[in-house]
């Protein structure tokens, strides 16, 4: 029960600090009052969307839902494509440091996203077109990326 109120508090406060907001920046006039009576109902949405827990079954279906599960398909979506694009610049970074040295080589890279969303190269691979010395560049990527050698491996 003090769950609920303190939900209830948390979200009527900051439903009614940002209809404060909205509606001191608007000037007088006709926008006004629509702008009044639109943050009226987003307070009782407030009041009410933390009550549907709480509520006995037959009253939930009149009270407001909120789907969460596409809220958590989108975060997944987007997670995943920032892994893609991290992976790929990484890998035009390595090529291009290896262009730099005059070595040709092709790079793969493989990363994830940590329980504190904080994105981690797992490997890189290098592999080497003709018969150039990697072993260097290895060294550099450890260094400028943050992993360990033994996490860049040469083909």
């Amino acid at each position: 029960m003090i769950d609920l109120l303190r939900q209830i508090i948390l979200s009527v406060t900051a439903a009614s600090l940002f209809g404060a907001v909205v509606l001191a920046i608007v000037p007088e006039g006709a926008m006004k009052e629509v702008l009044r009576m639109g943050t009226g109902l987003i307070l009782i949405v407030s009041l009410v969307i933390p009550m549907q827990k709480y509520a006995p079954q037959r009253f939930r279906d009149f009270l407001p839902r909120i789907e969460t599960t596409q809220m958590e398909d989108s975060t997944q979506l987007f997670q995943q494509e920032m892994i893609r694009e991290i992976e790929a610049e990484t890998a035009d970074y390595a090529e291009q440091l290896a262009q730099q040295s005059g070595i040709s080589c092709q790079a793969q890279v493989s990363a994830q996203i940590q329980t504190d969303n904080q994105v981690v190269i797992t490997q890189i691979s290098l592999k080497q077109e003709g018969n150039a010395d990697l072993s260097q560049l290895q060294q550099t990527l450890a260094q400028q990326l943050g992993i360990s050698a033994d996490r860049i491996f040469i083909q």
